[in-house]
């Protein structure tokens, strides 16, 4: 997905991180918001950064997925008030799967979106929205 967004921006590509586990489950739920969060900001660098690169990296570590979105563009000030809500949306997505999303970004530095998302190897699981548990 991510690589096809790039490709019809002719945004440059890299992809980092194959050695992941193939045998944990999670929910459709967990992969559709996953993919949404991840999609965000993928469009972010390619509607706002003015990026020449953009990189994203997995990795499952200590029973965690770690996903980071980083690009060399623009950047922005964090504190100051955006007005979409394509971040806050990141950070709703993650935090109703009980991840979390920080975004690090300053004028001129370009931007790191990274996500973490809690996910055990010794069972397949179904992770659960705060809607779907109560």
């Amino acid at each position: 997905m991510a690589n096809n967004l790039c490709e019809q921006a002719q945004l440059p590509f890299r992809l980092e991180g194959f050695d992941l586990p193939g045998n944990i489950e999670v929910s459709s739920q967990t992969r559709h918001d996953l993919t949404m969060a991840v999609r965000e900001a993928v469009h972010n660098v390619i509607k706002h950064a003015g990026a020449s690169e953009l990189t994203l990296r997995l990795a499952y570590q200590q029973e965690e997925l770690k996903v980071s979105i980083q690009d060399n563009g623009c950047g922005f000030a964090t504190s100051e008030q955006r007005g979409g809500n394509g971040l806050t949306n990141m950070k709703r997505r993650l935090a109703g799967l009980g991840g979390t999303c920080e975004i690090d970004s300053r004028p001129g530095s370009g931007t790191t979106v990274r996500m973490r998302l809690s996910v055990p190897a010794n069972s397949p699981m179904e992770i659960r929205t705060k809607a779907t548990a109560e």
